[in-house]
Order: C-alpha cells, then sequence, then structure tokens
C-alpha cells in the first residue's frame, strides 16, 4: 500500500494498491476516497479538511488514468456529502 497525502492539510487523501498481472500498476484501495466529477471535472474530497482536491486525466500503458492536478487550490468542497 501506498498512502497518498492531501496537498491541503498533508493527511491521508486515498491509498494505492499494487496489482500484478498483464496490467501491472496502482489501483485504489477498497476504503480509498472517492473519485468524484461534477461540471467543473475530477475531485475527491479530503476526508480530513473537506477540501477540493482536483485530478486530470492521464494516459497510461493501458489506457487512460487520473492524476491529483499539479497545481491546487484548496477550496471548500461545496458537495452534499
Amino acid at each position: 500500500m501506498k498512502q497518498i497525502p492531501c496537498p491541503c492539510c498533508s493527511d491521508t487523501l486515498y491509498e494505492l494498491r499494487n496489482i500484478s498481472g498483464s496490467h501491472a500498476g496502482w489501483a485504489l484501495s477498497k476504503d480509498s476516497t472517492r473519485l468524484r466529477s461534477d461540471r467543473q471535472g475530477y475531485y475527491m474530497k479530503c476526508p480530513h479538511c473537506s477540501k477540493r482536491v482536483v485530478f486530470s486525466t492521464v494516459s497510461t500503458v493501458v489506457g487512460v488514468g487520473f492524476g491529483m492536478a499539479p497545481k491546487q487550490i484548496c477550496l471548500e468542497c461545496k458537495d452534499s456529502d
């Protein structure tokens, strides 16, 4: 497992688990923060500070994946969760 910190508060935002086989790489663990989308794009709501952490699509060897955007503004998440 690999813990990924929130860029706004530094607590764990999500965890990645190593997957093996023909599509080896990393995937979100079952108990990770859910990746969401709305009109503004993809994001996760940090379970610790409630900030909106922006994600973007990235090309991978096996297709398209998601990565944390390099620039974060750390705004409050306005969703109803």
